[in-house]
């Protein structure tokens, strides 16, 4: 499927340089099932000579950091991995240094203390029912990833499309469940459905999602 939205974007760009961003884990998949396809000549990063680290961070903006943080503190990579817990550390540092005002921030501090196991579950779910009572309902994370509004989730989060409120009290759920506090799971559960306008879909996706990610299965070990 990448390969054939990748063969659209050429099409779509004829005589054109089309700069392709994918996972290294599917680099070679892809440039299998294009390399015969006479409209596309495959041109390797290499060609364009070394890259300058130093200055490609430093273009890294507010919205670059958060979805780095998203992704791996959000999304489903903790439990499928890999993660880099130390480069994802680093780049939770210059967020807060370069954005401390961010309304996401503390959830995004607390995920990544229960990650990395600096904070266990029966600590957790109440520090981050906290953050949800001290959150604004309106606000939003910086990047999502979400596509589509209809649904809840994005193309890496479940839950993408949430409030970082609702996102907070998803997780307190989800340390509750750890710990076998199914009343407190079930109560979080109903606080989340009642505070939103569901789509038919979005209702439906939260449900499975739910059962699949905060009753039935925890994230995977950071190490």
């Amino acid at each position: 499927m990448q390969a054939m939205r990748i063969r659209a974007a050429g099409r779509a760009h004829p005589g054109q340089t089309v700069l392709v961003v994918v996972g290294s884990m599917h680099k070679e998949d892809i440039e299998r099932v294009l390399g015969d396809d006479p409209g596309i000549s495959i041109v390797q990063p290499s060609t364009y000579g070394p890259v300058n680290a130093a200055q490609a961070d430093a273009q890294l903006d507010q919205k670059d950091l958060a979805a780095i943080l998203s992704f791996n503190l959000l999304g489903v990579q903790p439990s499928v991995g890999p993660v880099d817990w130390r480069w994802v550390g680093a780049v939770l540092d210059r967020f807060a240094r370069d954005y401390p005002q961010s309304a996401e921030l503390p959830l995004f501090r607390a995920r990544y203390d229960v990650l990395t196991a600096r904070t266990a579950s029966a600590t957790a779910a109440p520090g981050y029912e906290r953050l949800a009572a001290a959150m604004d309902s309106s606000a939003r994370f910086t990047f999502t990833g979400v596509e589509d509004a209809r649904r809840v989730d994005s193309f890496y989060d479940p839950f993408g499309q949430l409030s970082i409120r609702e996102r907070a009290l998803v997780e307190a759920a989800r340390e509750y469940a750890a710990v076998g506090r199914a009343d407190r799971v079930e109560q979080l559960r109903a606080e989340v459905v009642r505070g939103r306008t569901w789509s038919l879909l979005a209702r439906g996706e939260f449900d499975v999602y739910w059962e699949r990610y905060i009753t039935r299965k925890r994230s995977g070990n950071p190490r």
